[in-house]
């Protein structure tokens, strides 16, 4: 490998490695629900797209969720490709 690659491969780690504490720190605090800014954003956003928190989501809601989801995404993927 060329120094370059060296030196990059070196940085990528460095900053892995930096950046490791405070997102562990981030997930943690996210997942407690102690992150108020996600709550305030979330509320209004789960209101409009029609979600209720509290409720689970079951296999077919996910599963047809998951495929309507997938099949935006091709066709929003070929409609780039075409233009």
């Amino acid at each position: 490998m060329s120094t370059g690659a060296w030196l990059q491969l070196a940085v990528f780690l460095a900053l892995l490695l930096a950046l490791a504490w405070p997102l562990a720190r981030y997930i943690d605090t996210v997942m407690a629900g102690r992150f108020a800014l996600g709550r305030r954003l979330e509320g209004p956003l789960f209101q409009l797209a029609g979600v209720r928190p509290d409720e689970e989501t079951g296999w077919l809601r996910y599963a047809l969720g998951l495929l309507v989801f997938n099949g935006l995404g091709v066709l929003a993927v070929y409609a780039l490709q075409r233009w």
